[in-house]
């Protein structure tokens, strides 16, 4: 597996909070390109945009304290390490 990294920019656009279950939100990220400090960024990533769905109210909190503001993610590839957990002693078999 490589050990190779992407980092993104993206802004947080919406946080959405649904009256049934205030705890559960939709946040959407689109890529950033407004600003000079964006502008090296969005000639390699002119657009884009990414939705969830959160019902962790920390995770949540994070997103709606930053409305507006530009966040960077970091991707990596996951591996079969990334699958064994604290409880596991294997990692997950495939499903058939």
């Amino acid at each position: 597996m490589s050990d190779q990294t992407i980092v993104a920019r993206f802004y947080v656009d919406a946080v959405t909070k649904r009256a049934y279950n205030p705890g559960h939100v939709e946040v959407v990220l689109k890529a950033a390109g407004r600003g000079e400090q964006n502008k090296s960024w969005a000639q390699w990533t002119p657009s884009g945009e990414l939705k969830m769905q959160i019902n962790n109210p920390p995770a949540a909190a994070f997103f709606e304290q930053r409305l507006g503001q530009d966040i960077e993610m970091t991707f990596r590839a996951v591996g079969e390490d990334v699958y064994l957990s604290e409880h596991a002693t294997t990692p997950l078999a495939p499903s058939a």
